[in-house]
Formats: C-alpha cells, structure tokens, sequence
C-alpha cells in the first residue's frame, strides 16, 4: 500500500472501496504529500473522474491491474454462532 496509507475505520466501507478502486488503478499511498500533483480524492463518488483526469499522477506507480475485481466487503460486525464472519 506504501509508507503514507492510514487505514480507514474497519466499518467504513465507501472508504474501502475507494482504497479497492485506487489500488486496481496502479497508485500507492507513497511520499511525504509534497508534490505538485493533485490531492488523492477523499470520496468514493470521486474516484472515477479522478482517474479519468489524472493518468499520469505522481501516485500512479504501478501498471492497472485488470484482473483485480473489487470485491464486496464483509459486513463489519456480522456475527455467527462460530463467532465473526
């Protein structure tokens, strides 16, 4: 993910994807933010005109990954008679 990632609470599942959909598009959570790139989007509804916008962001450091599907999270919280899912 890179030195600069800070996870997004574990019941935050728009921020998951969005972490999902910027990894499968080749950016890394690297540097210290002092760039002249534009911000990573804070917003899950942003992602995609983000990377439609910017294909060549300082952030983009690794070839897309077609094969990577987004997956649905599991719920957090859900609970089974084993225990968490």
């Amino acid at each position: 993910m890179g030195r600069s990632f800070t996870s997004p609470k574990a019941s935050d599942i728009k921020q998951w994807k969005k972490v999902q959909g910027l990894y499968a598009a080749g950016f890394r959570f690297i540097g210290s933010g002092h760039h002249d790139s534009l911000p990573l989007p804070t917003k899950l509804s942003e992602v995609e005109r983000f990377l439609q916008e910017n294909p060549k962001h300082y952030l983009k450091v690794a070839t897309p990954n077609e094969n990577l599907k987004l997956t649905p999270l599991r719920s957090v919280g859900r609970r089974t008679k084993q225990g968490a899912v």
